[in-house]
């Protein structure tokens, strides 16, 4: 069947697939370890460094693994991060947006008006 859809509910629909995209850009972005290769590349001898190592060396799960990296690094206040730390930080929410998330969330929005929206319009 169709789903019926009224002209207040069209713009939840929209922003809720949106908002969904932009979150499961930021996890996908998070389990791929792209931001934490970064702090060991570019930044080997830091604080941030040496607690994903320290995370590293025990043997966890990979949702214990990537709750221990957020903690460790919202842990870390700006004012005792290394130029090289906040650059690094400012870099993976740059690419988290702009590669993962944004992309992510502008697809959903247009899957879900597509199908749930644009089939009750008469155009």
């Amino acid at each position: 069947g169709k789903i019926q859809t009224f002209r207040y509910t069209t713009v939840p629909i929209v922003l809720g697939s949106g908002f969904l995209g932009y979150k499961m850009g930021k996890f996908s972005y998070i389990n791929s370890g792209n931001c934490t290769g970064l702090f060991e590349e570019k930044a080997p001898n830091d604080d941030i460094n040496k607690q994903i190592q320290e995370i590293r060396q025990r043997q966890l799960t990979d949702a214990e693994l990537i709750e221990r990296y957020r903690k460790a690094i919202r842990s870390t206040r700006r004012s005792d991060l290394s130029g090289k730390e906040e650059f690094i930080l400012m870099e993976c929410n740059r690419v988290a947006f702009y590669v993962y998330s944004l992309p992510l969330a502008l697809v959903f929005s247009g899957l879900f008006y597509r199908i749930v929206v644009a089939p009750s319009l008469k155009l």
